[in-house]
């Protein structure tokens, strides 16, 4: 019989830069710019909604 272990440990700092990540606000060193015309949203913000930051 199988088992599994989970380790939860909080991150360092805060979740800055993943934010920005997700919102498109940095652009990596690896990401072709002229790419960017190709991107889709696949999920639309639910009314009232902008963006992923906190309020």
């Amino acid at each position: 019989m199988g088992f599994v272990v989970l380790h939860i440990q909080k991150p360092k700092g805060n979740d800055a830069r993943t934010s920005a990540h997700i919102e498109r606000t940095v652009n990596p060193a690896n990401a072709d710019q002229t790419r960017t015309c190709l991107n889709e949203r696949l999920i639309e913000y639910p009314d009232g909604v902008s963006n992923t930051a906190p309020h």
